[in-house]
């Protein structure tokens, strides 16, 4: 704790003797999506994992709410939270090749487009930092991504150099 010991032992005599080591706090998150673990969370962790919610930005926003219910319960702010929320992406040059990868990604999953789009965020460099800077002013701090792997990218990493090169950026400035 930082405190300083003198002591006069059988083998050894201290004077004003510390072992100050810096051991950082180790920072625990909590995925937590209802009522329940908001509370567990909001009494006990650093940072929050939202869980749930899709690409429905009212659904998210009514998480966010009932987080930040629970933190003012514990006695704590949402707003002093590490915030994250996964968003699964299909990233596309323009317009029409977004439209082709969401028919190719609903097809897929054996899904409906809207079904998709109730999950993913399938767009244009644009469309997806829109949905990013909503999330994050609803106070989202970090941001984790899962690429969809498409036909309309034959080379994964060329889809995550997208993101990362026109994405990120927008969602930053």
């Amino acid at each position: 704790r930082g405190e300083t010991v003198t002591v006069a032992g059988r083998y050894f005599t201290l004077e004003a003797a510390s072992l100050r080591t810096v051991v950082p706090p180790v920072p625990v998150w909590v995925a937590s999506g209802g009522p329940q673990m908001f509370d567990l969370t909001a009494r006990h962790a650093s940072g929050w994992n939202l869980a749930g919610g899709g690409t429905d930005l009212a659904a998210v926003k009514a998480k966010c709410d009932g987080f930040a219910e629970a933190c003012r319960a514990a006695g704590r702010r949402a707003q002093d939270f590490d915030v994250c929320k996964m968003t699964f992406v299909g990233v596309a040059a323009d317009a029409a090749d977004a439209a082709a990868m969401a028919d190719e990604l609903a097809t897929r999953s054996n899904v409906t487009p809207a079904a998709l789009a109730a999950r993913m965020v399938v767009g244009t460099p644009d469309e997806i930092a829109a949905h990013l800077r909503a999330l994050t002013a609803m106070g989202i701090t970090h941001h984790i991504f899962s690429v969809a792997e498409s036909a309309q990218w034959p080379d994964y990493w060329a889809a995550a150099e997208l993101l990362a090169r026109e994405v990120i950026p927008r969602v930053r400035a």
